[in-house]
């Protein structure tokens, strides 16, 4: 079981408004799904990431809107994250709407 896993309702949220990313396993359990099923969401491009170097990350941001889209009654679309990173800004960041590709 990871950290996240034995942090109660207050820690998971401080990590979740203290820290601009999230590793898989953080934005999994934020969401209450498995690392699996995060997986597939991120290669389905239906929450966005972004790799930095060899390592993945999740902003809080889209998971936000990942979940305004479900709440929503929408079947969340691929780019509608928002996150405002290109990979312009970094040679070593990409955003990524996908495993498939970066923008």
């Amino acid at each position: 079981m990871s950290i996240v896993g034995l942090m109660d309702a207050s820690q998971r949220e401080r990590i979740r408004t203290d820290r601009l990313l999230l590793r898989p396993e953080e934005a999994a359990e934020m969401l209450s799904i498995g690392r699996s099923r995060l997986y597939e969401l991120l290669k389905s491009g239906a929450v966005a990431s972004l790799q930095i170097g060899r390592s993945r990350r999740i902003s809080p941001d889209a998971l936000d809107a990942f979940v305004s889209q479900l709440k929503a009654g929408a079947e969340p679309r691929l780019g509608d994250q928002g996150l405002g990173v290109t990979p312009q800004d970094s040679a070593e960041i990409t955003v990524d709407r996908g495993f498939g590709g970066t923008r």
